[in-house]
């Protein structure tokens, strides 16, 4: 919407294209939440806390092997496959890979927003996602007028990093838990304190 208002049309155009070409590295993430979300409210509540801290760890390597299998052909012929829907959009390429860059490291800190509404800090992750949307907001109004689709996907993907960093300092605050593909890391988790402390 920023783009259309403060640049042009054509400019809004390519950024959502590149924007849901990226939102398919999502996919796979979506498909490995839905299977790991009932798990992981059982094992929190049975306080079963190396289990937990181990199927956070393998669903992260799950989504993280999934998005890397779509972003990097996605990466690699950018240019290429914009080209399909038309010569301008070959100017998509730097947001796309920016946006598939942001997604992917999204994908590597794993189910972080089931684990937080899983375990009863739903209002603390919805927090975070209403300041991480602001923040996009802020972000893209400054970078839109000057960078364009790159700076709509500089902003989106600064906003989706930093999101997940905040619900990663959330998680381990609260679950004493590395989320993501480093959930399998020894800490007191590791070692059998509740969870729920």
């Amino acid at each position: 919407m920023l783009l259309g208002w403060m640049v042009d049309t054509r400019d809004a155009g390519i950024y959502a294209l590149t924007f849901n070409l990226a939102f398919a590295v999502v996919l796979p993430r979506t498909a490995v939440n839905t299977l790991l979300a009932p798990t992981i409210s059982d094992l929190f509540v049975r306080n079963a806390a190396v289990a937990l801290r181990a199927i956070v760890a393998k669903a992260a390597w799950w989504s993280l092997l999934g998005a890397l299998g779509i972003a990097l052909p996605l990466c690699l012929f950018a240019e290429p496959f914009l080209k399909l829907f038309g010569p301008d959009f070959q100017t998509g390429a730097p947001a796309l890979r920016i946006l598939l860059l942001g997604q992917v490291i999204a994908a590597a800190a794993g189910s972080q927003l089931h684990l937080m509404t899983m375990t009863g800090r739903e209002r603390s992750a919805a927090l975070q996602l209403v300041f991480s949307a602001v923040a996009n907001a802020a972000a893209a109004a400054a970078l839109v007028t000057r960078l364009g689709p790159t700076g709509a996907a500089l902003a989106a993907a600064a906003a989706l990093i930093g999101w997940n960093a905040a619900m990663c300092v959330s998680i381990r605050r609260h679950l004493s838990l590395w989320p993501g593909v480093f959930a399998a890391r020894g800490d007191r988790f590791s070692r059998g304190e509740d969870v729920a402390a």
